[in-house]
């Protein structure tokens, strides 16, 4: 008889380590969800001031006012016009527009406001927006800017 209830409370141990280790196992794996979950709620977060969502890699629009004009770039043999923006957000970046596919814009000023539709990648200090032309092979979405009434692609 003594040895059937140490066998009993042996059997009811490794239920309850087995049962505990199992919702544990099953919170670690659904952890991840979790953690992508709150990622990417982080991710979207929409500022009240604006809202406008720019992901890395993807195509965005937005408004902004021009913080600096630099003069003329040319990297690996393609000629940029580069201006530093402030979002309506508050957040600034750089834009890269590429004036060997698309016309420069002329006139353009410190405290102008812009609105453009391009790619926008997150680089280690900021981000940079890219690709505010038409696509010169007609396969993806094209970019554009808009400056004191006139588009640029």
């Amino acid at each position: 008889m003594k040895n059937i209830i140490i066998g009993i409370i042996i059997l009811f141990v490794i239920i309850g380590y087995f049962r505990t280790h199992r919702e544990v196992a099953t919170e670690i794996a659904s952890a991840p969800l979790v953690v992508k979950e709150v990622v990417d709620q982080e991710i979207n977060k929409v500022n009240p001031k604006d809202s406008t969502i720019l992901r890395d890699g993807q195509f965005g629009q937005a408004s902004a006012t021009v913080t600096r004009v630099f003069g003329d770039s040319k990297e690996d043999g393609v000629r940029y016009q580069l201006f530093n923006i402030r979002l309506d957000s508050g957040e600034s970046m750089l834009l890269k527009h590429d004036i060997d596919i698309a016309p420069k814009i002329r006139n353009i000023h410190t405290g102008d406001k812009i609105e453009f539709y391009g790619i926008y990648e997150q680089h280690i200090k900021r981000g940079v927006i890219t690709s505010t032309h038409q696509d010169p092979k007609h396969q993806g979405e094209d970019g554009w800017i808009k400056h004191a009434g006139k588009t640029y692609q």
